[in-house]
C-alpha cells in the first residue's frame, strides 16, 4: 500500500525507481542471453509475450484493480497458459487463434474476478 508505506517514512518514489532500474538491468541481461543463445537478434523476437504475461498474471489470481495476487498464483497461471497453448498447438490451431483464445481467457478471468470481488463486498 503506497500510502501506508509513505506514512511509515519509506520514500516510495525512490523504491519505485530502484525497482524499474533492477527490471531494466534484468531485461538487458536476458536480451544478451538470447543473443548468445540464438546467435542473432530480431526486433520482433518477443512479440506476443506481453499477452502471455498478462494472461498468466490474471489467470493466477492477480486483480487488475491492484492489491491482490501472489507469486505462486502467477506461477500456476503461467503453467496453465502454457499447457493451454501447447494443447492448442497440438490441435493445429492457427497462431492467431491461439492469441485469440488466450485473450478470451483473460477477459473471462477478469469478468470472473470482478464478479467474485463484488460478491465478497456484498457479503460484508
Amino acid at each position: 500500500n503506497k500510502e501506508a508505506a509513505r506514512a511509515m517514512g519509506i520514500n516510495t518514489d525512490r523504491v519505485k525507481t530502484i525497482c524499474f532500474m533492477i527490471v531494466g538491468t534484468l531485461c538487458g541481461f536476458v536480451g544478451v542471453m538470447q543473443l548468445l543463445r540464438l546467435g542473432s537478434f530480431a526486433a520482433t523476437q518477443g512479440l506476443g509475450f506481453e499477452l502471455k504475461a498478462i494472461a498468466a498474471s490474471v489467470v493466477g489470481g492477480t486483480s487488475l484493480m491492484g492489491g491482490i495476487g501472489s507469486i505462486a498464483g502467477i506461477f500456476w497461471g503461467a503453467l496453465t497458459i502454457q499447457i493451454l497453448e501447447n494443447g492448442l498447438i497440438l490441435m493445429r490451431v492457427p497462431v492467431f487463434g491461439i492469441s485469440a483464445f488466450i485473450g478470451l481467457a483473460v477477459i473471462l478471468f477478469v469478468v470472473l474476478n470482478t464478479y467474485m470481488r463484488r460478491r465478497m463486498m456484498m457479503m460484508r
